[in-house]
């Protein structure tokens, strides 16, 4: 098996779910005026009340 390295490559931080809902309507603003992809997503998932895992 071959030794991979990090590359100097830190790792990932834990991140705090949004809990509060002004939190998430300042998101989905956000979201709305810089990119409509993303926005789209985002709206989908909280529309159909799947978690990240599902």
């Amino acid at each position: 098996m071959v030794n991979l390295k990090s590359n100097n490559i830190p790792k990932a931080e834990a991140v705090e779910p949004i809990k509060n809902k002004k939190d998430v309507k300042k998101l989905v603003e956000f979201l709305h005026v810089t990119s409509i992809r993303n926005y789209a997503i985002v709206v989908m998932g909280f529309n159909s009340l799947l978690r990240a895992g599902d």
